[in-house]
């Protein structure tokens, strides 16, 4: 395996997926710019996991989880993020009728720290 391609095959699909987040949420689909979010943390994890394992990283979805397996050490407010997004990928695939969607402001906030955590793990590659 090209540990190098492959730890750009993800990174560049977190960048992509960022661009996405922004372009929903700025059109008011919040909970799918969010949904977009995650995949954005997910897929740079990913980059750091095939960094740090060399393997093809884990079909899983949990940001936690694929942190932890990347052996990247976080701030608690980091690591409360990702467990806020995880939230946020379960709610676009399985939602609650009853709960409400985020706010565009809400969402706006969540992507501008989104941004912040993914240009800190780009610069950790």
């Amino acid at each position: 395996m090209d540990v190098q391609r492959q730890i750009a095959y993800w990174r560049d699909g977190s960048v992509s997926n960022l661009e996405s987040a922004e372009i929903l949420i700025s059109r008011g689909k919040c909970l799918e710019g969010l949904f977009f979010c995650h995949l954005t943390l997910e897929k740079i994890l990913k980059a750091h996991v095939v960094k740090a394992t060399r393997e093809i990283p884990p079909k899983i979805h949990h940001l936690g989880e694929l942190r932890r397996i990347a052996g990247i050490e976080m701030e608690e407010s980091q690591r409360l993020l990702l467990g806020e997004m995880n939230d946020f990928a379960r709610e676009a695939r399985y939602p609650i009728p009853y709960k409400d969607l985020p706010s565009r402001s809400r969402a706006e906030n969540l992507l501008q720290k989104t941004k912040e955590i993914h240009r800190w793990l780009i610069n950790k590659l």
